[in-house]
Formats: structure tokens, sequence, C-alpha cells
């Protein structure tokens, strides 16, 4: 897809239609085929969100098992949300449990 930015080895290797990712970082955003819309900076940051759009993942693993999840802001290391879940807004550091979750739809 047109519009992507990838910045890193293996950073949006498996692009296919998706539009308007930019990513950064070692594996980020490597999964990403037809999602639109997401920002991933960090080692492997949203590297599962193949069809997920409107993303926001910041920090190492961050939004890491977001398979086809929309409209989540993840900020830490390790933050993961479940496959599909959508209209998330956390901030977690190192642990499968958020610290505090700002918002949660």
């Amino acid at each position: 897809g047109p519009y992507n930015i990838g910045i890193g080895n293996f950073s949006l290797t498996n692009i296919h239609d998706g539009q308007y990712n930019t990513c950064i970082g070692i594996f980020a955003g490597q999964s990403i085929q037809n999602g639109n819309n997401n920002v991933t900076i960090g080692t492997s940051a949203g590297n599962s969100c193949g069809n997920g759009s409107q993303n926001i993942n910041i920090g190492s693993n961050s939004g890491y098992s977001a398979t086809s999840a929309n409209n989540n802001i993840n900020i830490g290391s390790i933050t993961y949300i479940k496959m599909a879940q959508e209209n998330n807004y956390r901030i977690q550091t190192y642990h499968i449990d958020p610290v505090f979750e700002i918002f949660e739809w």
C-alpha cells in the first residue's frame, strides 16, 4: 500500500494494502498487511497488528499481540492487549496487567 514509512530492520516487511502506517524500530509493525493509520515506535511494537487500524503503540513490544485490534493506544514496554479488542487507552510498564488504565470504553 502507499504512504507507509518503515524505519528499522524488518519494519513493515509484510505490508500489502495497508496505508498511512508509520513504524520505527526493528520488527516494528512487521506483520501489518491491511491495517491503516497505525503508529508504532519501538522494537517489535505493533508487531502482530496484521489488519488492525488506528492504533498507537509506543515502547518495546507495545501492542505486540493485537492482531486485529482497532483504535487503541498503548504506551510502555510489553503492553499487551487482547486480539480484536478495541477502543482502549492504557499506559503500563513491563507487566501483562496494566499498572493503571487511563480510559477504557
